[in-house]
């Protein structure tokens, strides 16, 4: 692949995919973690109580943000580092990407019940092939009824609640929602940075992004625990 376009879609892939992603599962677990303290913060004073509401209030506009970012819609005037966008690069690319890791790279494949053509693009180290597969099949993902419904419950909580202050009553996003969002994007990012870069982000339905983000999350309970002990 030419050095220009690899830098662009890796660019696409690290700061718009895997950075979004952590941030989106880091702030949803602070906000989990102040939710699951409530009946406790509710006894300390009114400073205390306040600086934790504000903290998942914060936790959750920025998550929000951070999902939104990655399911956001192209842009020529303004590029977007988003899913879409992402997809779009690699398919534009009439230059070979060469797979770098395939027997890790099929074994996701099969996990995530990906067609066989792409599983057989990759034992026959075709890397002419397998990109477009890869965007068709993550596109044709991003079409269907159920995944659209989710993001347009997400667009909307962010169009309406994080980025803009509109009366429209009360609106709400369940976590199960967010996290088939946070799984599809996860999918893409395992499969990719396997594939390309070697990386294991996911594997047998473990997320290193979720980990990493736990541990970035835990000052939330360490504080807690502080007030706890006091």
């Amino acid at each position: 692949m030419h050095n220009n376009m690899k830098d662009q879609i890796d660019d696409y892939f690290n700061k718009g995919l895997v950075v979004e992603c952590f941030q989106a599962e880091r702030n949803i677990l602070i906000w989990q973690y102040v939710a699951d303290e409530v009946e406790f913060l509710e006894t300390q004073n009114k400073d205390i109580q306040q600086l934790y509401s504000f903290i998942q209030l914060s936790a959750q506009t920025n998550f929000i943000l951070c999902l939104g970012k990655i399911f956001d819609n192209p842009s020529k005037k303004f590029p977007t580092r988003c899913i879409l966008s992402f997809l779009d690069l690699i398919n534009s690319s009439s230059l070979e990407v060469e797979i770098v890791e395939t027997s890790n790279t099929i074994k996701l494949l099969i996990e995530n019940d990906c067609p066989t053509e792409m599983i057989d693009s990759v034992k026959n180290n075709n890397s002419a092939l397998f990109p477009k597969l890869f965007v068709k099949h993550y596109r044709d993902k991003y079409e269907s009824a159920s995944l659209k419904q989710d993001i347009e419950t997400l667009k909307l909580m962010r169009d309406k609640v994080a980025a803009h202050n509109e009366a429209v009553g009360d609106l709400y996003i369940d976590f199960k929602t967010t996290e088939r969002l946070i799984g599809f994007a996860s999918e893409i990012i395992a499969i990719f940075g396997m594939a390309y870069h070697s990386a294991i982000w996911r594997t047998d339905n473990f997320s290193f992004i979720k980990r990493d983000a736990e541990r970035n999350a835990l000052f939330i309970k360490s504080n807690i625990e502080r007030l706890k002990n006091k």
